[in-house]
């Protein structure tokens, strides 16, 4: 029986270490908890911390450096506290053990531990409360965290997870926090003063008075066990202690008020476990951000928004890309991150808000690229076009070249730009240009497409601009320095984007609309585009130098018209003075250098209307780039003009009564432009061949939209049409029946009436003309 329950004995007791030694070994792999990552600006300036929460544990920095070293004043400082016989005990140290025993046997009580860095690491991995079968556990781990993975490894891992006060994890994040320094950099007292924490961080908090002395008093011991063994010289001992009584504590700092809505983007991007595990070995995350200008733009923001309030501003928003690389210099997100009256909360970068014209430069762009458009040959901006759609000035400039088009902003030619693109293909473009995630089709907006109907961010827009900005190569955007500079694809020829940024960079090419020595214009080349939502809920402006992207939008949080805050007057403004402030040198004077044209090509000076080579009869001239000169300009002629009749001279016009002039030959679709603008023309008389008729307005297939609350008859529709070489009048038919005779320019407003009709003009007694179909709601 004795045999027998010896044998049970002996055949339990091996179970129990069987157990424990299986407890042991699952306990001993080395945890990887998710180091704090610490966000700097580009120059090391704090910003912020990502970390688990704002009460719980923060830091788990690696010890080592990039060779995988550790700190020599930091664990010789630690060991000599900690665990003076460290590497010469298997994890547990029996002499240790055994003086703590007798000490604490001698004297009745507690007054010496044993605990070694393994132990102690053992206790961090796996925290309880230190019962005698928990001890034994962390005993049995220690021995199996040395043998598993040495001395070095064990340590390191150590000083990673040791606690220092202030929810802060591992000397490395300590130093940081208290000193802002690397471990390298600790001095003695420093180090000193960190080793002695561990054992009761919280006795120790260096912002407690108490707390300090019980730290100083703690470190100077340890300054006393190093110096006797050795390793602290007498003269660096003296100045250990007298710098322990200097020390200065850093507390944690502010968030800078500037760049909070940057960094809580930057920490939804680096929340994850797997994300700042990439960030393991440095979890300094040093961003592309520039704390300095960032404070800086935002300040002149918040001022210029005051001063606008009464207008119906309520808050701004702003970014700087640099275009080499992509990063983001500066991302305002409001004036003031604490404004509740005006949503400051809000980050307006990633805001969808409607962005009027800026969109139509990538129209432009698009339509370049399919042969859609000529930057020599006109547009007609001469009425309103499908869905009513007239310009911001309610005007109409007549033929205008893409350049003159586009940089004043025009929105009929737009509108026939994305027209000629398609509604579908046209929204496909913004989808491939990040600028919308294709919720829905081309339709849903209509040809709002081209005047911002479509909502987009800041964010989206500056990102799409740096595609034309930079030779057609749009960049992705870039926070930290550990980001790759990836090119997003090239959705533009480097031809058409340098053609589209020299026409915005233009000032010149602005006029009428906009004038010169304004607001879009800069003393060195800089593109820019402004955009305006209806009633004036949105203010936009986009601009690109040779270095840098600016996008800035003004709005009201609750969607409120502004009084006359147009993109212009409060975007380009803003802009305006942004890009002075990131030009500082080539802002001092004008400068002779433009932009870049395409390659192989040169510029030429053009008819602003025709695009024909400009000759002596034309009116003025502009310039464009094209690889060969263009044919002379085929709408002006000198001719000699009776100055008496006014008409054109003849054999019997005396000399006196000449004038030689420069007068329009205008295609006929111009006529009721030219009458209205009274522009001078080139006489002709009737001439025997049959005249061609063409229909201006309303266009073929039109589906027009009446008023449900005008009253009858005072929903109408223009009737316009072109005859070449002009007759003497136009019979304008509707549905067959003879409706109004006009005289040139032919035109006449027609009531609608719902239903389709057929619209027709022709000639007086000629059954010959041209009709369109229409369909009106």
């Amino acid at each position: 029986m004795i045999r027998r329950a010896l044998g049970l004995a002996s055949l339990a007791g091996s179970l129990v270490l069987l157990g424990l030694l299986a407890r042991a070994w699952s306990l001993s792999a080395l945890t990887e908890p998710v180091p704090t990552l610490l966000l700097l600006d580009r120059h090391g300036a704090f910003l912020g911390e990502v970390g688990t929460g704002e009460s719980e544990p923060v830091g788990f920095w690696p010890a080592t450096d990039a060779h995988g070293a550790l700190p020599e004043r930091v664990v010789a400082a630690t060991l000599a506290i900690e665990d003076r016989r460290f590497g010469e005990h298997p994890g547990v140290d029996p002499v240790a053990v055994a003086r703590a025993v007798g000490q604490n046997l001698g004297s009745g009580e507690r007054v010496s531990g044993a605990s070694t860095i393994a132990m102690q690491l053992a206790r961090l991995q796996d925290p309880g409360p230190r019962t005698w079968p928990k001890k034994l556990v962390e005993a049995t781990t220690a021995l199996v965290l040395v043998d598993r993975h040495g001395d070095e490894a064990v340590l390191a891992q150590y000083l990673k997870l040791a606690p220092y006060g202030n929810n802060l994890h591992g000397v490395a994040y300590a130093a940081r926090r208290y000193f802002d320094k690397p471990l390298d950099d600790l001095s003695w007292a420093e180090s000193a003063y960190l080793a002695a924490l561990p054992q009761a961080p919280g006795l120790m908090n260096p912002y407690d008075r108490d707390g300090r002395d019980r730290g100083v008093a703690r470190a100077r011991r340890i300054l006393d066990l190093l110096a006797a063994d050795g390793q602290l010289a007498a003269e660096d001992r003296a100045r250990a202690d007298v710098e322990l009584d200097a020390l200065v504590f850093h507390h944690r700092p502010e968030r800078p008020a500037s760049t909070l809505h940057a960094v809580m983007r930057l920490e939804e991007r680096l929340r994850s476990a797997d994300e700042r595990h990439r960030y393991a070995q440095d979890p300094r995350v040093f961003t592309t951000l520039d704390l300095q200008l960032q404070t800086e733009l935002q300040a002149r923001l918040r001022e210029q928004i005051r001063a606008w309030e009464a207008r119906g501003a309520g808050n701004a928003a702003l970014m700087v890309v640099e275009l080499d690389t992509g990063a983001v210099r500066a991302a305002v997100g409001s004036t003031d991150y604490f404004d509740e009256r005006f949503s400051g909360s809000m980050d307006f970068t990633r805001t969808p808000r409607s962005p009027g014209s800026t969109l139509k430069p990538f129209l432009y762009a698009e339509a370049l690229e399919r042969g859609l458009i000529d930057p020599v040959r006109p547009i007609d901006d001469l009425q309103r076009g499908p869905d009513g759609i007239g310009n911001a000035d309610s005007d109409f400039l007549g033929p205008l070249l893409p350049r003159q088009a586009l940089a004043n902003s025009r929105n009929v030619p737009a509108v026939e730009i994305l027209r000629r693109i398609g509604l579908d293909q046209g929204y496909g473009l913004y989808r491939d240009l990040g600028l919308h995630e294709g919720e829905h089709d081309g339709a849903h907006y209509g040809f709002s497409l081209a005047l911002g109907g479509m909502p987009t961010t800041l964010t989206q827009l500056v990102q799409a601009s740096t595609g034309l900005a930079t030779d057609g190569v749009a960049r992705r955007l870039v926070w930290t320095d550990r980001e790759p500079h990836e090119v997003v694809g090239k959705r533009f020829d480097e031809a058409t984007a340098r053609r589209v940024s020299s026409w915005l960079s233009d000032p010149m090419a602005r006029l009428p609309t906009f004038p010169r020595m304004g607001h879009s214009e800069l003393p060195f080349p800089a593109a820019i585009k402004t955009g305006t939502s209806p009633d004036f809920r949105d203010a936009w402006a986009i601009a690109w130098t040779e270095e840098y992207a600016v996008g800035v939008w003004v709005g009201h949080p609750d969607w409120r018209p502004m009084q006359q805050l147009s993109g212009y007057r409060a975007g380009a403004s803003l802009v305006h003075d942004v890009l002075r402030t990131l030009h500082p040198v080539e802002s001092e004077g004008l400068s002779d250098v433009g932009r870049l044209g395409p390659e192989g090509e040169r510029l030429v000076r053009v008819c602003p209307l025709s695009g024909g080579r400009a000759t002596a009869a034309c009116p003025g001239q502009t310039q464009e780039w094209q690889p060969v000169e263009p044919e002379p300009c085929p709408w002006h002629v000198l001719a000699d003009v009776d100055v008496r009749t006014g008409g054109l001279a003849t054999e019997s016009t005396p000399p006196g009564a000449r004038r030689t002039r420069g007068l329009a030959d205008l295609p006929a679709r111009y006529a009721a432009w030219a009458e209205r603008e009274g522009v001078e023309t080139l006489p002709r008389a009737w001439v025997d061949d049959t005249p061609q008729v063409e229909v201006l307005s309303p266009r073929d297939g039109d589906h027009l939209l009446r008023d449900p609350e005008a009253p009858d008859g005072a929903g109408t529709v223009l009737l316009a049409a072109a005859v070449d070489p002009p007759g003497s009048q136009v019979v304008w038919y509707v549905d067959g029946e003879p409706w109004k005779v006009v005289d040139a320019p032919y035109t006449a407003r027609w009531p609608l009436e719902p239903g389709e009709h057929v619209l027709e003009a022709r000639l007086p007694f000629d059954a010959r003309g041209a009709k369109v179909r229409i369909t009106a709601r």
